[in-house]
């Protein structure tokens, strides 16, 4: 079976005021560059903080992760894996497994911006048909609860 990983970063430039965005929603669907893992894989330790489902612990960087496919500068990060079948909004009757589609994701931040890394395995990657539908493809969504209402998204 073909595994390819995917490296998603995505950044968040602190300017933005939580009044005008609230309840923010990215669909992070960038195209997919090469990953350069070194010896490095991230590995959910996330478990020990018994965090409910969909929480995170964004950890702070001492200096901004370089954005270029290499996780080793996410380390020591706290790693959340999402490799089962609860974890599947849609499709889960037809989903075979980690291999199938899975992520392991980060959060950090640093003085001055927010950051999101996953790497996702999926054996085959199933875009969108164009942009504004990416969401009908293989995406990942990230939705920021900027003042902690825990509404739904």
């Amino acid at each position: 079976m073909l595994n390819s990983l995917v490296n998603i970063m995505f950044r968040m430039v602190n300017c933005m005021k939580p009044i005008i965005f609230g309840l923010l929603l990215f669909s992070v669907v960038f195209v997919s560059f090469p990953v350069a893992w070194a010896d490095f894989l991230p590995e959910a330790n996330g478990d020990e903080f018994d965090l409910e489902h969909g929480e995170a612990i964004a950890g702070v960087l001492p200096s901004p992760p370089k954005i270029d496919g290499n996780l080793d500068d996410w380390k020591y990060a706290v790693w959340i894996a999402f490799d089962s079948k609860k974890d599947i909004l849609r499709g889960q009757a037809d989903w075979k497994g980690k291999d199938d589609i899975s992520v392991t994701w980060s959060t950090a931040w640093d003085k001055d911006n927010f950051y999101f890394a996953a790497a996702v395995r999926d054996d085959k990657f199933t875009p969108g048909p164009d942009t504004a539908n990416a969401w009908k493809g293989d995406c990942i969504f990230l939705y920021i609860d900027w003042e902690n209402l825990k509404v739904a998204a």
